[in-house]
């Protein structure tokens, strides 16, 4: 997992957050944004399934609105590997993460 650590102050609900991801072998692989908030719940999105080799997949994920005090505390990304017969093997990049 990949996790980035926000103040409550920064992020609020209603905000969309964008990765930008691309991997170097797309074999069963899929990406899922989360974030953890309200004392560490867990909130996730939709899975992504990378489809092209080398390319940037735009993976967005709208922060849900029952995000209170505390607020945010992490969000990132899920890689899971749909293969039953091997482990992942190759590089994963996220070029830019922004919200708005």
């Amino acid at each position: 997992r990949l996790v980035s650590d926000w103040s409550s102050d920064v992020c609020s609900s209603d905000l969309t957050v964008t990765y930008h991801v691309m991997a170097d072998n797309v074999t069963g692989l899929t990406v899922q944004p989360y974030v953890l908030a309200n004392g560490w719940a867990s909130f996730a999105g939709n899975s992504v399934s990378l489809t092209a080799t080398n390319t940037w997949t735009t993976v967005t994920y709208t922060l849900p609105t029952t995000i209170n005090f505390p607020g945010l505390q992490a969000m990132g990304l899920q890689l899971s590997n749909a293969s039953t017969t091997a482990s992942y093997t190759g590089n994963v990049f996220i070029d830019e993460i922004s919200w708005q």
